[in-house]
Order: structure tokens, then C-alpha cells, then sequence
């Protein structure tokens, strides 16, 4: 907070013009920092949960290799772990 002031009032000092265009536009730059930190979080959100929901499917499977194995499920889980995972490579591009 200090070195905010202290370099506002050098601004001024130094460049009274130049610091009040950039005490002008900053409220706008602080607008459109919130906007796209809003949008990264609300993203890494949906992420987030799509690689959960992968992840459960793929412990399903690890944990219970044997009887998928035994039952011949090995494509079946595949294609359930690309389903899975299908929905974050959407959204990702």
C-alpha cells in the first residue's frame, strides 16, 4: 500500500499528466483483470470436475482389474475413460 502511494505521488511529481491518465484508465484495467480471473476460475472449475469424474472411472477399473479382465470389459472401460475425458478436451478447445 505504501510503495502505491509513494509511487502515485512521484507520478505526480514527476508526470502529473501521465498519472492521471493512468489513475483514469486503471479502474477499467482492474474491470477486465476480474473478468478474465472469473472466466480462468469458472473453466479450471468444469476441468476440474470432468477429470474427477475420469478419475473415478479409472480407480473403478484399477481396483477391480481382475474382474474386468475375467469378464472381458477391458474395451467396454475404455471407452467409458474416453467418455469421460472426451467432455474436457471439448471444452479445453
Amino acid at each position: 500500500m505504501t510503495s502505491t502511494i509513494c509511487g502515485f505521488l512521484l507520478g505526480f511529481f514527476r508526470g502529473w499528466k501521465l498519472t492521471l491518465v493512468i489513475i483514469s484508465v486503471s479502474p477499467l484495467i482492474g474491470i477486465g483483470a476480474a473478468t478474465i480471473g472469473l472466466s480462468v476460475s469458472k473453466f479450471t472449475d468444469y476441468e476440474l470436475k470432468a477429470y474427477a469424474k475420469a478419475g473415478m472411472v479409472a480407480d473403478e477399473v484399477i481396483s477391480s482389474m481382475r474382474t474386468v479382465a475375467a469378464f472381458g470389459g477391458e474395451k467396454r472401460e475404455m471407452v467409458s475413460f474416453s467418455v469421460a475425458t472426451k467432455s474436457t478436451k471439448e471444452k479445453r478447445e
